[in-house]
């Protein structure tokens, strides 16, 4: 639950930053660049540190040097192009919380594709109504979607715990990632309104 959230916060501080450089010359090229650069060379020596702490682990357990059989040359190459998140074989077996990085590094291959998408709304607003419960949206209180958004995630993680609903729990990062956009325009609207307040 903490990498989902740490997804919803990153996307969004992605927005910002990208946002900011969106007038520089390459900027999707130099996005990929700085994402790639930002994260491949620690994951790599994940890769090489894990797999050389298994061999030693091996040999003072056997007293052979033995490569453990989830290293194939396949889930390596996974691991080392990132499709780790969607290849099962290499999913978490080569850097433990490997899923993660292979998600992450998805995620940055389709985002300029979002945000050119989401940059033809001109504001929040165009945008929030564009989504499937815009009637809900427009009949309700931010705060109250807030609330509701937290309760109703409240009961899945209830259900997938206490019953074992395994399902229960995918709707749950857009319940954050909708609760998060919900509490920042709260955010900003009490900032402006204090603002207002201030001047007069």
């Amino acid at each position: 639950m903490g990498r989902q959230l740490f997804f919803v916060a990153s996307a969004y501080t992605l927005c910002i930053s990208f946002s900011k450089r969106k007038n520089e010359k390459n900027s999707i090229k130099n996005f990929y660049i700085r994402r790639l650069f930002r994260i491949s060379p620690i994951y790599y020596l994940g890769i090489i540190g894990y797999f050389t702490f298994r061999v030693l682990l091996n040999y003072i357990e056997s007293g052979q040097v033995n490569i453990p059989e989830e290293y194939s040359l396949v889930n390596v190459m996974a691991n080392i192009i990132f499709v780790n998140g969607i290849y099962w074989p290499a999913n978490n077996n080569i850097v433990p919380g490997g899923w993660s990085i292979g998600t992450e590094m998805l995620f940055y291959l389709v985002f300029p594709f979002f945000m050119f998408m989401i940059s033809r709304f001109q504001t929040n607003k165009a945008f929030i109504l564009s989504l499937p419960f815009a009637t809900v949206i427009s009949n309700f209180k931010l705060f109250h979607l807030f609330v509701l958004m937290i309760g109703f995630s409240g009961i899945l993680l209830y259900l997938g715990w206490v019953y074992s609903v395994s399902q229960a729990f995918i709707v749950i990062p857009f319940l954050s990632a909708m609760s998060f956009a919900f509490l920042l325009e709260i955010f900003n609207r009490i900032k402006t309104t204090n603002i207002y307040f201030c001047k007069k």
